[in-house]
């Protein structure tokens, strides 16, 4: 069985390719498809192997959503085929730094969120109202102007007014990034991650 989020997301490949709203592709159909979730894969169609396309498409059938659910389970990598480009990067995000995956979701959401006018950036003044959602702060002296000046220096560094999710993420990690498995927060994290480390101290 699929997750439902990723049936969710077969249906409106199903129906982007169902043009004529009859509930069933034609070979041909289901074919176009099939190589436009694997376009990422196999840049080219004849690489894809013919081992991954269901015997229906070879004999010419029609195919029901029903039959593309039951491809995609065949499947070992349907949930490569189903993942978006954003979700990738997003997991690959939370690979590089060893953070979880909700984590990286969560500052996803947040930075969405802010971008009130559905850019895909945040600018200077959003970013102040995702910095105090983020670190959790309600008293804005706990998180004086001048910190977040530094920090919007510090993010978009080529001084354009706006940065988008790939340039943030990074920074943010580098400086909030926690265990989840810790008591503290991201404000903590921070302090934690610019203190020097000590070194022991050895008479002689």
């Amino acid at each position: 069985l699929l997750p439902a989020g990723q049936v969710i997301q077969a249906w409106k490949m199903f129906k982007r390719y169902d043009v004529q709203d009859v509930g069933k592709l034609s070979a041909i159909d289901f074919q176009l498809l099939i190589r436009s979730v694997l376009r990422d894969r196999f840049p080219r169609a004849k690489d894809i192997p013919e081992e991954i396309i269901s015997q229906t498409v070879l004999k010419g059938e029609d195919v029901t959503f029903l039959g593309l659910l039951e491809w995609l389970a065949q499947n070992s990598f349907s949930k490569h085929l189903l993942v978006s480009s954003e979700q990738k990067f997003i997991r690959e995000i939370a690979r590089q730094y060893g953070v979880s995956l909700p984590e990286v979701e969560h500052v996803k959401f947040n930075f969405d969120r802010y971008d009130t006018d559905n850019s895909g950036m945040i600018s200077s003044h959003e970013f102040k109202g995702l910095m105090h959602a983020l670190l959790g702060v309600r008293d804005q002296a706990a998180l004086p102007e001048s910190r977040l000046v530094s920090f919007w220096r510090e993010v978009d560094s080529a001084g354009t007014g706006a940065v988008n999710f790939k340039e943030f993420i990074p920074w943010y990690l580098g400086y909030f990034r926690h265990d989840a498995q810790e008591a503290s927060g991201p404000v903590e994290a921070y302090y934690r991650n610019i203190r020097p480390v000590p070194f022991p101290y050895r008479s002689h």
